[in-house]
């Protein structure tokens, strides 16, 4: 019996978080992707499935939230984690409407990395 592979787009501009996410997950058994801006992103979207992306809320081109909802249009089913080092953010109630809530939200830095496995194994199974 195979299992199927969760597919992971992680976008943040910090290298080293992108990085770290990506080795990980894939040592985890998941396909990843990872870009640096919104644009890459929209790109990455665009030309591949995804079920899970892991969204940085300050991206050098735009917000993240910004983010999220153009992905939406290109990807209705795609789930997501805000990733963001501003304790106390509260998604906005667009995302919200969308099913993107507090409970999607890590904050960096994210002490461990198996909170992304189970918070994507989650939303995966979700879809």
């Amino acid at each position: 019996m195979s299992t199927k592979v969760i597919s992971v787009l992680v976008v943040d501009d910090e290298l080293l978080i992108r990085m770290s996410l990506e080795e990980y997950l894939n040592d985890m058994g998941m396909d990843t992707v990872g870009v640096a801006t919104g644009e890459e992103a929209l790109d990455a979207v665009g030309n591949r499935e995804f079920e899970v992306a892991i969204v940085d809320l300050h991206l050098p081109d735009m917000d993240g939230e910004d983010l999220i909802m153009q992905c939406r249009e290109v990807l209705p089913d795609l789930r997501y984690i805000i990733q963001t080092g501003a304790f106390g953010y509260c998604p906005s109630d667009r995302l919200v409407n969308i099913g993107v809530d507090q409970s999607n939200v890590l904050t960096k830095p994210q002490r461990s990395l198996r909170s992304f496995v189970n918070m994507i194994e989650a939303l995966a199974a979700s879809r």
